[in-house]
């Protein structure tokens, strides 16, 4: 039985979990071995700012759509990147960028940022990613979605 639940009220929708997406990432993380300073992490909404603001993670991001809030965090911080490209195609460049770091992990937000349409152009792309992650040095793919505030 839940005995919390994190609300998360943005501009977006109001949503109700049982665990927010930064203990999800550091949860899975754990789980798999793979130290923060191994992750990269991206994001495209202000619910999404407690997983971008987790100390240790190597590279966090945004694509261009992002939220004013999101954007100013991401070129603000060090280890910040914010794509020129948007929604999925900012996606693919950033992780382009966490594979050139040899990451083993990127955790992504999905609405804004992996889909956007759902047109079968997107689930092609998507699928290709998914088919090569893992291997040959790519990154693993983690995808999060609802709350990410700790407000109860």
């Amino acid at each position: 039985m839940v005995k919390t639940v994190f609300i998360s009220a943005n501009t977006d929708a109001v949503d109700a979990a049982p665990i927010t997406k930064e203990v999800a990432l550091k949860a899975i993380a754990a789980r798999d071995g793979v130290a923060l300073d191994q992750v990269g992490a991206i994001g495209d909404s202000v619910n999404d700012l407690p997983f971008l603001t987790l100390p240790g993670l190597r590279l966090i991001g945004a694509p261009r759509n992002a939220q004013p809030p999101v954007r100013r965090h991401v070129e603000s911080a060090p280890n910040g990147y914010l794509s020129e490209q948007d929604y999925l195609k900012g996606f693919v460049d950033f992780y382009g960028k966490c594979a050139a770091l040899r990451l083993a992990a990127v955790f992504a937000d999905r609405d804004g940022v992996l889909l956007w349409r759902k047109d079968a152009e997107e689930f092609h792309v998507l699928a290709g990613l998914f088919e090569r992650m893992g291997h040959d040095g790519q990154p693993m793919i983690y995808v999060l979605t609802g709350s990410s505030d700790r407000r109860a």
